[in-house]
């Protein structure tokens, strides 16, 4: 087994217990993003090292992960008028956090709306099966479970299209 091998199942499971948390209990610990970081950060240094293009996606990432957040912001005080804590928890953005290192700019913009389409589309069903209570989406639960099957068909199913690190490339569009 390689290490590549070694590192994505590594971080596959860390999205296990981050989607098992979040959906059982509604809670992640934090050391569970901390290790999810950190295997992310392995696994970008493994797949492609540490040079210009990663810092620029982590920027890019960061960017990115800000205008969705000034978005939501806007759209909770001016639309909403709900307090912001209620609107998206600490554990989505740890969740947005941990993506930046390990996903290509172009990868983690189509991973976050695909993933943001299929859990708006899926959730009422999701609700009833899972048994949930609120009516919170438990985001980052089910972010990480729709990266578990992007992880596994763009590196393991289709072994030629891989997504992680900054020296991917989009090939789905």
């Amino acid at each position: 087994m390689t290490l590549h091998a070694l590192l994505l199942s590594a971080f596959i499971l860390t999205l296990a217990v981050i989607t098992y948390q979040d959906i059982r209990y509604r809670s992640v610990p934090v050391y569970v993003f901390v290790v999810a970081c950190i295997v992310a950060l392995l696994l970008q240094y493994q797949q492609c090292g540490i040079d210009e293009l990663f810092f620029m996606q982590v920027l890019l990432n960061s960017g990115f992960v800000a205008f969705n957040l000034l978005i939501v912001v806007l759209y909770i005080k001016k639309i909403k008028r709900i307090p912001l804590a209620s609107a998206i928890g600490l554990g989505d953005l740890a969740f947005y956090i941990v993506l930046i290192p390990l996903l290509s700019t172009p990868v983690y913009m189509y991973f976050h709306l695909i993933s943001l389409l299929l859990i708006l589309a899926s959730y009422p069903l999701l609700k009833n099966t899972l048994s949930l209570q609120t009516r919170a989406i438990p985001l980052a639960g089910l972010q990480a479970l729709c990266l578990i099957i992007f992880i596994v068909v763009f590196e393991c199913v289709i072994t030629n299209k891989p997504i992680v690190g900054s020296c991917s490339i989009i090939y789905w569009i």
